[in-house]
């Protein structure tokens, strides 16, 4: 009759790599593995930092105006979203990418 320890040990067969009595910590061999974990984790953060840093620059409203966009404001710095937000004679300024406009309305189409 076999015992539990036998049953272990055909399911789950001795793996020497993870032996840390094979050798003593201190070995070359284990300090390298050590070195390279590190740096394999440390690129692997580093890669995600800049896939971060790509997805910052895409939301930067800079990045926005130079594909052709720009951003209106009242005199007061509201964001115009509507031209309901603005009447006739109302000075706005509108903000592009490398520079500013400033405009009087002269009426708007509600």
């Amino acid at each position: 009759m076999r015992g539990r320890g036998d049953r272990d040990r055909e399911r789950f067969p001795a793996r020497p790599e993870l032996d840390r009595g094979a050798r003593p910590l201190g070995h070359p061999d284990n300090r390298e593995r050590l070195v390279t974990r590190a740096r394999t984790a440390l690129e692997r953060q580093g890669q995600r930092v800049a896939l971060h840093a790509a997805t910052v620059r895409g939301l930067d409203p800079v990045v926005t105006m130079a594909r052709g966009w720009s951003i209106t404001r009242t005199a007061d710095g509201r964001v115009v979203r509507s031209a309901a937000d603005v009447a006739k004679g109302d000075t706005i300024t509108t903000l592009v990418a490398d520079g500013a406009i400033t405009s009087t309305v002269e009426g708007t189409d509600r």
